[in-house]
């Protein structure tokens, strides 16, 4: 998956997430009975560590993507320094020539 794309999925899951709370909650409104708002409010919790969880994974992942894009800025940095060096090493060697 693209890096860029991760904050879009991110939010995705924290809207649905969101959206399956507030259900949840409007069915514990309605009804009274005690088995059911206790079943619905586990279904409640659990959905909130399922969130808390992929949230989680998410910044898991977004620290490694932007550790990987860091290592390869680097590199790319590292090569252009080099080839910088060996061109002007070249440059200066052709004008003592002359």
């Amino acid at each position: 998956m693209p890096l860029a794309a991760l904050p879009l999925v991110t939010l995705a899951v924290a809207i649905t997430g969101m959206a399956l709370a507030a259900a949840i909650f409007l069915r514990l409104r309605r009804h009274d009975s005690a088995s059911e708002r206790h079943g619905l409010e586990a279904s409640l919790a659990k959905l909130e560590q399922g969130l808390h969880d992929e949230f989680a994974r998410g910044r898991q992942e977004s620290a490694i993507g932007s550790k990987m894009a860091r290592e390869e800025t680097a590199a790319n940095a590292r090569a252009l320094r080099e080839e910088v060096q060996l061109t002007l090493r070249h440059m200066g060697s052709s004008s003592a020539q002359e």
